[in-house]
């Protein structure tokens, strides 16, 4: 009879197998999440193959004369945390070897290994066997009494069956504490990448979340800085020449003076109202108060009347303004107010921008169900690094907002919140020094864009 010691030191040498598979599983998990499950299976069955054929030199010595190994123990594993194809993998490996190793027990070790192919499976596709110590334990021993018909192959039917009853007891002990232990360890594996992975995403998380704090916080210091200077330049104006017709003595100015005073008045309070309004429109809109009322809009009359209200400043400064749209007229359904509004900002971001004697185009058309609104200027353009973030509330193309065109740093952003309010997209090309391209496309009525 084998003795005590002698199955205690064959079972440590199979449970140092054990932990050196476990150990390679556990260096090369990461990279095994990196890949598609198809490749993952199979990379791991030729991992796990490899082990079940390095175990069959580790023996295990049950009764006198006779030895086993964790081969199987390794190929259900391969199945219970790779999956089917995984499991396949492993007891061709094996199966194999065994069939290259010959002997009176080679057919018996081939379908010992594809009977724990199938046991390592059925573990796989029932989850719940890794839930617990308890429930681990009893899918190990039902996962060992499944490979015990593999002993009726080792030669005739009569003497593998006297096999399997002799030494089944010992063998299954071995076996099953082999598969118990590898998931324990396993799992332990899986719970440890599962909780770095988890860590990781954290970190991530905590790392977007400071930038987002950085990134508002600036932008706060931008608006700050900007409303400095815009509200403070109408306000000099209006205290500084109502001041001066209120002053004693200032009685007598000749009308088209005043005139003049009052309409530089007018025009900061015009601009105060302005910067106001853009203040106000992306507060409500971001608080998700800003509602459309969609009614069929005739988009070229929109674009016209937009175009109409910077006629004074395309004459200042000399602009060629060149426009490309259908005659008849684009019928879109959408909210007039929102229309006019996104027409309005882009045109005057592309006057603003674009330097004297320099050329805009608008063009509208529609295409596949949409309507498609372009404004290309040959301006200064947005340096590359600002493009990411030139949509964002209170960002401007300048860094210095005292260097900059005036204005809040919101019309972008309010287009852009409209632009989705209509379910529809934005997009933005430019080149510093170059020009911008703004594109807006905005679904139409009934899903196509209809002639008036």
């Amino acid at each position: 009879m084998v003795t005590g010691t002698e199955l205690f030191l064959g079972m440590l040498n199979n449970l140092v197998v054990l932990i050196l598979l476990v150990a390679v599983y556990g260096v090369f998990i990461n990279q095994l999440e990196q890949i598609d499950k198809f490749a993952r299976q199979i990379v791991m069955g030729a991992m796990f193959g490899i082990f079940a054929i390095i175990c069959m030199y580790v023996k295990i010595p049950v009764y006198e004369g006779v030895i086993v190994d964790q081969r199987n123990a390794i190929v259900v594993l391969s199945g219970a945390f790779g999956g089917p194809i995984s499991a396949f993998v492993s007891a061709v490996f094996a199966g194999f070897y065994r069939l290259y190793l010959g002997g009176a027990g080679a057919m018996g070790g081939v379908v010992g290994v594809s009977l724990a192919a199938i046991a390592g499976t059925v573990m796989y596709l029932l989850p719940f066997t890794h839930k617990n110590l308890v429930t681990t334990a009893i899918a190990s021993i039902l996962a060992t009494a499944f490979l015990m018909p593999g002993f009726l192959f080792i030669g005739d039917f009569t003497a593998g069956f006297n096999l399997m009853i002799a030494i089944g007891p010992q063998f299954g002990t071995a076996v099953s504490i082999g598969i118990f232990m590898g998931s324990v360890l396993l799992n332990r594996e899986n719970r440890r990448y599962r909780i770095e992975k988890e860590r990781a995403k954290a970190e991530i998380a905590r790392q977007e979340a400071l930038e987002d704090a950085v990134r508002a916080n600036r932008a706060k210091s931008e608006f700050m800085a900007t409303m400095s200077h815009e509200l403070r330049t109408p306000l000099n104006a209006i205290l500084g020449f109502s001041d001066l017709l209120l002053m004693q003595g200032n009685e007598d100015l000749p009308a088209e003076k005043r005139r003049d005073y009052l309409q530089i008045i007018n025009a900061s309070g015009q601009h105060l109202l302005s910067l106001i309004n853009d203040i106000l429109d992306i507060a409500t809109i971001e608080a998700g108060k800003r509602q459309i009322e969609k009614t069929e809009v005739n988009l070229l009359t929109v674009l016209r009347a937009g175009l109409d209200n910077f006629e004074r400043d395309v004459a200042e400064k000399s602009l060629t303004v060149k426009t490309t749209y259908p005659e008849e007229g684009l019928i879109i359904h959408a909210d007039e107010r929102a229309l006019a509004q996104i027409t309005l900002n882009l045109l005057s971001n592309a006057v603003k921008f674009t330097e004297p004697g320099g050329t805009i185009a608008l063009n509208a058309t529609r295409t596949n169900g949409h309507v498609l609104i372009e404004i290309v200027d040959n301006g200064i353009g947005i340096p590359a690094e600002r493009l990411g973030t030139v949509m964002e509330p209170f960002s401007r193309p300048s860094e210095e907002a005292h260097l900059a065109a005036p204005g809040t740093g919101l019309g972008l952003s309010i287009v852009k919140s409209l632009v989705e309010l209509h379910e529809g997209e934005i997009r933005l090309d430019s080149r510093e020094g170059a020009g911008t391209t703004v594109t807006v496309q905005l679904p139409a009525s009934g899903g196509r864009a209809e002639a008036a």
